[in-house]
């Protein structure tokens, strides 16, 4: 199970270099005129360069090189992403796609994460699972924040 705590660095190097959200914010084009997911993904950019110095601190405890190969799956949900706000014409639809995008990359976060705490956990390392579920509500939160934009602003202008 140790071994396996230590095969999640590879989801969490791969934030490392692309901040999800901020790397979406940047690069993706947004309707401004939607100002409260501007601040919402400037909140979580921040919150994300707040995860990269947990991940660093928990690779020093461990003893793992926190940097290496690029994890495949997380590299493939940022390239369907912009495949998909490049084929999409529509302000609505893209915006809407915006934010399902976000929370695939949410999801598959809170996923590598949950599993990361758990192990902790079982392995007795109560620091690292207490750092690792910070992280983990925090990703929670910018899901929930996500949702309850795409419910109440952006799915009924996309229809």
């Amino acid at each position: 199970m140790e071994k396996k705590l230590k095969q999640y660095k590879c989801s969490f190097r791969q934030r490392d270099k692309h901040l999800q959200l901020g790397y979406f914010q940047l690069h993706f084009p947004i309707d401004r005129s939607i100002q409260i997911l501007c601040w919402d993904l400037e909140d979580h950019l921040e919150e994300t360069k707040q995860h990269k110095e947990r991940l660093k601190e928990i690779c020093d405890d461990l003893d793992i090189d926190p940097s290496g190969e690029t994890c495949k799956a997380m590299k493939g949900l940022i390239k369907e992403a912009e495949d998909f706000l490049d084929e999409v014409k529509d302000d609505d639809v893209k915006n809407a796609g915006m934010i399902a995008e976000a929370q695939r990359v949410e999801h598959y976060e809170i996923s590598g994460y949950g599993t990361a705490v758990r192990y902790a956990k079982e392995l007795g390392h109560d620091a690292i699972a207490k750092k690792l579920q910070k992280t983990l509500d925090e990703e929670y939160n910018a899901d929930k924040k996500l949702n309850d934009l795409a419910e109440k602003r952006l799915n009924d202008k996309a229809k």
